[in-house]
């Protein structure tokens, strides 16, 4: 693997003599090239780089964002459960969502708009009342709101309503072929029938919910499977991710996927949805276009209010005695006000992919991998920071082969592109 010191990074694919030079926005192929042919190909596109630098790019006055944990309640028990949701029971408290949601603007961003995510803990929209008040709320404040909702799918007709009513961005938790045994009910029963009721109701309806598909070590052989049950549920994307172990989680390490196995069936997967010619989109977490941008908001950092009116920049971590709450949990609620620490702030901000000393800041995958989830890192191997040894397994083993897969096949391009990266 080559690495330049201008913004370029030069992958190796497999093959002789196969390479890809990214840069923010740009895939370029130099496949069977000479030393020659990739000199030439690494100057053209430094100097678009520069082109690109020089010019710069307009401000954006971005939506205000927050994000609320209404509770930590929840109807199942998903035995990999980041949160161990359904332990607990608290509620966010009106005065605090509604601090939050007045407030949000103070973090950065548009008195006017609003991005409200309903996120978990537990099921978010397991008390239909308090979170009609919340987005009703909200819509007082701001002259829009985006609601964004992640949730695990059991609810009944009314909510879907609401759901649809509010023109909701949707995110659906279902495991498909191993989703009786991994997302029961407490009771053990499954909840399997409901949730791909709601789901394809969703999908009916147009509001093209993404389904989130959790794979276990039991489970590693199955994506294709489970592509093909949410196909039938009239989806158009699914975003695939691993079971990890974590201290606050209800799984431990036997069920996490070999890294290596796991990214090779992801592989097939992808190549499976591009010999079908379909508009479907698999999200795997591990492949984005390039770009120096934030892999999630956690370096940003989110602002998630918790149910005890905790700020936290990822809800893997929203309890004051969780590790790694000193650091992650940067702010709360106090007297009426959003209130946070910016020392915190900073140190999250230093997160980002560019700042790991000894990891990604040399490594040429860095632009697409956007150094992959932080608090997965950060469960791994905690601080200092640097980079878990299973998510760059997976991504040293996925990013080359999907990169000359790219180039050889544009139906896969499709399938793990949003927006279509230029490509030369």
């Amino acid at each position: 693997m080559k690495i330049t010191n201008n913004g370029l990074c030069v992958i190796d694919l497999p093959g002789e003599k196969n390479y890809a030079v990214v840069s923010p926005g740009r895939i370029a192929y130099g496949l069977n090239a000479s030393s020659k042919d990739l000199f030439e190909l690494c100057a053209k596109e430094k100097r678009l780089l520069n082109r690109v630098r020089k010019h710069g790019h307009n401000t954006i006055i971005r939506s205000s964002s927050v994000g609320i944990m209404p509770t930590f309640d929840c109807n199942l028990r998903c035995v990999y459960c980041y949160a161990r949701g359904g332990d607990s029971k608290e509620f966010i408290s009106r005065d605090n969502y509604q601090i939050a949601i007045s407030q949000a603007w103070k973090f950065g961003g548009s008195k006017n708009h609003l991005d409200l995510y309903l996120v978990g803990g537990g099921e978010p929209l397991l008390d239909l009342v308090l979170v009609s008040e919340m987005v009703n709320f909200a819509k007082s404040c701001y002259k829009s709101v985006n609601l964004r909702v992640v949730t695990n799918g059991v609810f009944d007709e009314k909510t879907l309503k609401w759901i649809c009513d509010n023109k909701a961005d949707v995110r659906v938790s279902y495991d498909g072929v191993m989703h009786d045994k991994q997302r029961p009910f407490p009771d053990g029963s499954s909840s399997r029938n409901i949730v791909r009721m709601n789901i394809k109701e969703l999908a009916t309806i147009g509001l093209n919910p993404t389904v989130q598909c959790i794979v276990s070590n039991e489970g590693v052989n199955t994506i294709c499977q489970t592509i093909d049950d949410v196909l039938n549920l009239r989806v158009k994307r699914i975003k695939i991710e691993p079971v990890l172990s974590t201290a606050v989680s209800r799984s431990g390490k036997a069920m996490e996927p070999n890294p290596v196995e796991y990214a090779d069936r992801l592989l097939k997967a992808v190549e499976y949805v591009a010999s079908l010619k379909i508009e479907f989109k698999i999200d795997t977490g591990y492949f984005t276009e390039p770009s120096t941008g934030f892999y999630c908001g956690i370096s940003d950092p989110n602002k998630t209010v918790t149910p005890e009116g905790l700020i936290t920049a990822c809800v893997e971590v929203s309890r004051q005695n969780d590790p790694y709450a000193e650091t992650v949990i940067y702010g709360k609620i106090i007297n009426g006000n959003i209130c946070f620490d910016s020392s915190k702030r900073n140190l999250l901000r230093s997160l980002h992919f560019n700042n790991q000393q000894g990891g990604c800041i040399d490594c040429n995958l860095r632009l697409i991998c956007q150094g992959g989830c932080p608090m997965a890192n950060i469960w791994r191997s905690g601080f200092p920071y640097k980079k878990s040894g299973f998510t760059c397994a997976v991504e040293k083993f996925l990013i080359p082969k999907l990169l000359l897969g790219i180039a050889e096949n544009p139906e896969i391009g499709k399938v793990v592109l949003d927006t279509g990266a230029k490509m030369c």
